[in-house]
């Protein structure tokens, strides 16, 4: 590859002596490659697989469910891929017609290596979609299938996407695969049917002009709309519905007065025809300055590699990366506006109200529970401006800031915007799925994001343009995409970010941190392959499986004691149990631990055995008697009985039949989705 990291000497740039774009030369006076790139073939993986009989079949009998429902809009869920518009379309073309067939999602980033030095690299993964949305972002899951070192970002991204193609274009066609399983040969087909990255690394892969152009928006043909001319020299433009200034750049010529919504996401979307149209229009430019008018005004530079797969369609090849949109730009972009104000917006958060508002987000830190994120979020007031992480600005903007929208009094406009955003967002990644009506739903909420967002805060203010964001625009177009991939989540960044910080962490020297990446990459496929062989597929997962609730943690004279009215409430369940008949009268002996694990895998622990200086786990949603809906509860302790069938004396005791002693959440008041009360 280039020395400055231009582009690899792979495939059609095999013979080429010199990179034609910086003009360093590929090889030093001893004929060897002065800088080199790695990149491993997937097969040997899928080989191994299936000659050990440990091919996973999540694909297969997905689909199969996924096209029973199809045309049910109340039974079709979208949950993951292959309940999408996309595989449904692919395998109405007669593609993955045997269960054993697969599909691949590329996804790339780009990283500083070592922290503090000129140190960077970008890696490419490979996912299979022949897994459950639970395992997709798990290590054992991921393929490593390149790494480019720096210190440059790559230019000509195709040259070295050249292997991955070359090898998804033969799997297109199939391998002759043996299945130790089923004792016979058969052709294994996989098809490369997205390729994720952020907005610039996308504009790489998908020679999209991204926000440089005209029409930045990968999913539809929306002019920008440009400020003043007398305004200082500006790159690209922003994307708000109305077009604000028309007359004052002859740019904003080409932009109706308005965009409908509706409009945005149907007659302006981009098809494989349009896309056509625009390589045409770029195939007959005679000179360089209409080539370079023609890529302003369509968004496309040309024809990117990947666009070679069998399973390319436009623009949903190229996904929305939900994972920044959500967690990083809208939110840096909100708390931007609300702690930047200017005359006329209708929140403006004084810096006392910020302050607060930081101190009330380190006060209930204590109290979210790691199920919603690893790592409790710093004070925003403090640490907004010092490399805050995404799942900070998630917890910060959608969990903490509506409630205090409420508290404050903020205007009922912008609470109501607030709310539809995290009503969206809610059903653009939910756990169980959505139905065609809900996508319907969630496409309302972020539309009315979108015009609040612009009544509120652009005002056809020229001066406030800047604040109408390509993020804001994405948001249009979020419920189809998740209607094509089947769950916002499928294309999430998550995963690379992920390998990338566990690439990070497993380096042992910084001295050439290239090599020792690629090593560690290299071995652990190794290690993968020898875990097929060895039928150690639970060798990377740490999760603890429970069929029966498990109580632990003996109560010991160093925790909370009970109150003498939470001791009566006990003896009163007890009582209870007994009435109903389901312990025997008198009672057995009670045994009391401090936390349960419960047969879905949450873990509780009750709020005596909780460290001040510990993440709390004590509050759990449960159902109503009823069935009917949820309500919430703060964990005291939990018993069992000793009805023979356990052992006291164990620190850990299983069972099928625990009891929660525990305060209910009273007084519920709900509005915006959030839900307040007091606990009992």
């Amino acid at each position: 590859m280039c020395i400055n990291s231009c582009k690899a000497f792979v495939g059609p740039n095999a013979d080429l002596e010199e990179c034609d774009i910086c003009d360093e030369k590929r090889f030093d006076q001893k004929g060897k490659a002065r800088k080199q790139y790695i990149t491993l073939p997937y097969l040997p993986r899928i080989r191994m697989m299936y000659a050990t009989g440990t091919a996973p079949t999540y694909l297969a009998e997905r689909t199969i469910r996924a096209q029973e429902t199809w045309f049910s809009e109340d039974e079709h869920r979208f949950k993951d891929w292959p309940e999408g518009n996309l595989h449904h379309q692919f395998v109405q073309e007669g593609m993955f017609s045997d269960p054993r067939h697969d599909a691949l999602m590329l996804s790339a980033d780009g990283t500083k290596v070592v922290e503090k030095r000129n140190v960077n690299a970008w890696v490419i993964l490979l996912s299979s979609m022949n897994s459950p949305p639970g395992e997709h972002f798990r290590r054992k899951e991921t393929f490593v299938s390149t790494i480019i070192p720096g210190p440059r970002n790559p230019i000509d991204m195709d040259s070295f996407l050249w292997p991955v193609m070359e090898e998804s274009a033969c799997a297109a066609r199939g391998f002759w695969i043996w299945d130790g399983g089923k004792k016979e040969w058969f052709l294994w087909k996989a098809w490369l049917v997205a390729a994720c990255a952020d907005q610039p690394g996308s504009s790489k892969m998908s020679k999209m002009t991204g926000t440089t152009g005209a029409a930045a928006c990968r999913m539809c043909k929306m002019k920008a709309n440009y400020l003043p001319s007398k305004a200082k020299q500006q790159v690209g433009g922003y994307y708000p519905l109305r077009t604000v200034g028309k007359d004052l750049n002859k740019r904003n010529a080409q932009r109706p007065d308005e965009y409908r919504a509706q409009d945005v996401c149907s007659t302006l979307l981009r098809d494989d025809d349009t896309y056509g149209d625009d390589l045409d229009r770029l195939n007959s430019c005679l000179t360089q300055e209409t080539l370079r008018k023609a890529r302003r005004d369509t968004g496309v530079i040309g024809r990117p590699l990947l666009a070679f797969s069998a399973a390319f369609t436009h623009p949903f090849f190229f996904p929305s990366d939900m994972f920044h949109l959500f967690g990083m730009n809208l939110p840096q972009l909100l708390w931007q506006v609300f702690t930047n104000p200017v005359a006329g917006d209708p929140l403006q958060l004084i810096d006392d109200q910020q302050q607060l508002f930081g101190e009330l987000v380190q006060e209930a830190a204590s109290g979210l529970p790691s199920t919603f994120s690893s790592a409790a979020p710093r004070d925003p007031y403090r640490y907004s401006h010092s490399h805050y992480k995404m799942h900070e600005w998630s917890s910060v903007v959608y969990q903490y800031f509506l409630p205090f929208l409420f508290s404050i009094g903020a205007p009922v406009k912008v609470v109501s915007m607030i709310g539809h955003l995290i009503s969206g967002i809610r059903l653009a990644v939910p756990d169980a799925g959505c139905t065609f009506d809900q996508l319907a739903v969630m496409q309302q909420h972020f539309f009315a994001v979108v015009r609040a967002w612009e009544d509120l805060f652009i005002r056809d203010d020229v001066e406030l343009l800047s604040r109408s964001t390509i993020s804001v625009h994405y948001l249009l177009h979020v419920s189809q995409c998740a209607l094509s991939y089947g769950s916002m989540r499928v294309t999430s960044q998550a995963r690379c970010e992920r390998e990338i910080g566990l690439a990070k962490r497993s380096m042992r020297s910084y001295k050439s941190p290239f090599v020792n990446m690629a090593n560690n990459a290299v071995r652990r496929e190794h290690l993968r392959l020898l875990n097929y062989v060895l039928q150690d597929e639970t060798a990377d997962d740490g999760t603890e499986q429970v069929t029966r609730h498990v109580l632990k943690v003996r109560l010991t004279t160093s925790h909370v004691d009970l109150s003498p009215r939470q001791e009566q409430q006990e003896k009163d369940l007890v009582l209870k149990l007994g009435r109903d008949g389901k312990i025997p009268n008198p009672p057995p002996p009670i045994i009391r631990r401090g936390k349960v694990l419960t047969p879905s895998g949450a873990s509780i622990r009750g709020s005596r055995t909780e460290s001040p200086s510990a993440r709390q786990a004590c509050h759990f949603a449960y159902r109503n008697a009823d069935g009917e809906g949820y309500s919430y509860g703060r964990a005291l302790h939990f018993i069992c009985f000793d009805n023979g069938t356990v052992d006291s004396s164990e620190a850990a005791i299983e069972t099928d039949d625990a009891y929660a002693l525990f305060s209910p959440l009273v007084n519920t008041q709900i509005a915006q989705e959030i839900i307040r009360g007091t606990w009992s």
